[in-house]
């Protein structure tokens, strides 16, 4: 099972006029400034990310209805989809900047991290944000959407740090595209007396994304969050976890689908349930205490969000409580899954995020 392995892209086109070799050896996105007259005559393929554990067993998250463009809450995660079916994501994580590219989730499910934005697009002008990426401790820095010039006919996009190099970080507005209610929309910016767009070409394939002007192909937008179904959930933990017995004894739920929750929303929810001010006390307090107190502030969280005057959730939050064995212990934490479609642990006790592949323990019942 392959969750994040990189594969370096296959040059394509003898005609194009740098080689994947070239392209990933670039320190800064203006190496390649002048390589090429339209984005078009870009030839180098996209690293692939890897399948997410979802992706790798076939599975396909269920989408949302698009989001109502007045109902996106700044700092949210959602998953940013064209009208090919492509998502926004980095093309590769490593490093203080990557190129952004719109990509399906069935290619690469890997970089499938969904962005925020730091305010309404609706209403004001706002940075786009990438994703939390890694599961390391600490956080890595934010990654906002850059320009790499600031031309008027065209620009490749690219994710870097805030400070990054003093490169200017893209600042968008919405403008709706066909009905209200089909919640679609347009991203630009104003760059002198022109309108810059969002674009990438091509729809079969995954393609980098740039601004370009009218004449570009502007792309059109919705954003959606993600849900899986119980029986997703039970193919999921079964592959993570292909020696324990994972059916409808040792995994219970309630609910009918769960929604995909990123790593922010997890640290939102344990940062509510208050657990780092709490010592473990045997018999007391202990391993499934910590895990009871998270997985209960994670309802009450959705219960909050679902009040607040938005679209979400749509359903439970895909938090859940795992016990597991290892010789003759016993331990209890959390579980859920992310936004790509992967099984991740929660440390109730410390805080700290892991990959379910990695918990050192033989699950024996997990419930929802």
């Amino acid at each position: 099972m392959c969750l994040t392995a990189k594969a370096s892209g296959e040059h394509t086109s003898s005609e194009a006029s740098v080689t994947t070799e070239t392209i990933e050896k670039q320190s800064k996105p203006t190496d390649i400034d002048g390589l090429y007259k339209t984005p078009a005559e870009r030839r180098d393929t996209p690293l692939a990310s890897g399948l997410s554990t979802a992706a790798s067993l076939g599975i396909t998250p269920r989408l949302s209805a698009p989001i109502p463009l007045d109902q996106i809450i700044p700092g949210e995660t959602y998953l940013m989809i064209d009208q090919h079916g492509r998502i926004l994501m980095p093309n590769d994580t490593d490093g203080s900047w990557n190129y952004a590219f719109f990509s399906h989730y069935k290619d690469n499910s890997g970089w499938a991290f969904g962005i925020s934005f730091d305010a309404n697009p609706n209403s004001e002008a706002t940075k786009v944000t990438l994703g939390p990426i890694k599961v390391r401790e600490p956080a890595p820095a934010k990654k906002y959407l850059h320009l790499n010039t600031n031309a008027t006919s065209w620009n490749w996009a690219f994710w870097g740090t805030s400070a990054w190099d003093n490169y200017a970080v893209l600042e968008v507005q919405a403008e709706t595209v066909g009905q209200p209610n089909e919640n679609r929309f347009k991203l630009y910016y104003r760059n002198g007396s022109t309108d810059m767009y969002l674009c990438a070409d091509g729809g079969d394939n995954s393609n980098y994304a740039y601004t370009g002007n009218n004449t570009y192909p502007v792309l059109t937008l919705t954003v959606h969050k993600y849900f899986l179904s119980w029986d997703d959930l039970k193919k999921l933990f079964q592959a993570t976890w292909p020696n324990a017995q994972i059916d409808q004894n040792t995994f219970k739920s309630t609910d009918p689908h769960y929604q995909l929750v990123d790593r922010s929303k997890v640290e939102q929810i344990y940062g509510a349930a208050g657990l780092n001010a709490n010592m473990y006390i045997q018999k007391i307090f202990d391993s499934d205490d910590f895990a009871f107190v998270m997985k209960a502030q994670a309802s009450k969280q959705a219960y909050s969000d679902s009040n607040a005057g938005n679209t979400m959730p749509t359903h439970a939050y895909a938090i859940g409580i795992i016990v597991g064995e290892q010789g003759d212990g016993i331990h209890a934490a959390n579980v859920f899954i992310d936004i790509a479609g992967n099984v991740r642990i929660l440390e109730p006790q410390n805080g700290v995020i892991t990959w379910g592949v990695d918990w050192p323990y033989k699950p024996i019942f997990i419930i929802f």
